[in-house]
């Protein structure tokens, strides 16, 4: 089965989200890899799950660290739409986070390759260009913010797909 999630980035005006189509195999610690990617976070940064699965009333909570992260499979955890639970982010600099949920679960189509990006908001490209990394520059003495042109929703797409595929690539290391 593929589950269709919506992510979307909480405390944020106007909404920031990505659509991604996942296996129903893939680990929970793959969906925070492809969220990472999807939203261009540090892989330095950690993660805290709470996510409410088919079997409980109450929601686990679990580090990226935790062996249910590395092991859990969506099909193992979540058996219907709806609200899954969220993720909070932090690395150095900022916290974020994010509401997950299962729009829909469906069978695969034929000619489709999965996992996959099906659409991200417009004020995506905005966003993750105004909120790249700063470092201190060593000529200037002061921090200076990495310059990242804004992407189409269309280059998007595109850049965090061809990551999902596993070609080797980080999406916006072209940039």
């Amino acid at each position: 089965m593929i589950y269709q999630l919506k992510i979307v980035l909480k405390n944020q005006s106007p909404l920031i989200w990505v659509r991604l189509q996942l296996d129903g195999e893939t680990t929970l610690a793959t969906l925070q890899d492809d969220l990472d990617e999807a939203f261009d976070l540090s892989k330095k940064g950690l993660h805290h799950f709470k996510l409410f699965t088919s079997s409980r009333d109450n929601p686990v909570a679990f580090s990226d660290t935790s062996a249910f992260h590395k092991r859990a499979t969506l099909t193992q955890c979540f058996s219907n739409c709806g609200y899954m639970g969220n993720d909070t982010y932090q690395d150095d600099v900022r916290t974020m986070m994010f509401n997950l949920f299962i729009e829909q679960i469906i069978q695969p189509e034929k000619g489709i390759d999965y996992p996959r990006c099906t659409t991200v908001c417009k004020y995506l490209g905005e966003f993750i260009a105004q909120n790249k990394p700063w470092f201190i520059d060593p000529l200037e003495g002061d921090f200076v913010q990495v310059y990242v042109p804004t992407q189409t929703r269309e280059e998007l797409v595109a850049h965090i797909n061809a990551f999902l595929k596993k070609e080797d690539l980080n999406p916006f290391d072209a940039f």
